[in-house]
């Protein structure tokens, strides 16, 4: 893909801190993380694979197999097209 997930300065401590939630029931080899839109505040569990977003993060950890809500960049809730994402720690 042509868009990636930003990733912190420094990757190693990023992916200590944020553990992941679950694999990826849709791609099957990706890893679904936790991280905030930086325009509305918005909490999402984001495919490290194929980039696939789920608002729910709790069902989406309960059931990886359920349908997604977006696909990054875009925010789900806001809409925002370049959205700035941060990941929750």
């Amino acid at each position: 893909m042509t868009s990636e997930i930003p990733e912190s300065s420094d990757s190693s401590k990023a992916e200590s801190a944020s553990p992941a939630i679950a694999q990826c029931g849709f791609c099957g080899q990706g890893q679904l993380h936790v991280w905030r839109c930086e325009n509305c505040s918005a909490i999402v569990a984001i495919c490290d694979e194929c980039e696939l977003i789920w608002n729910d993060t709790v069902a989406v950890y309960r059931d990886p197999t359920i349908a997604s809500d977006g696909s990054y960049p875009r925010c789900p809730q806001c809409q925002a097209e370049n959205g700035a994402w941060q990941r929750v720690r």
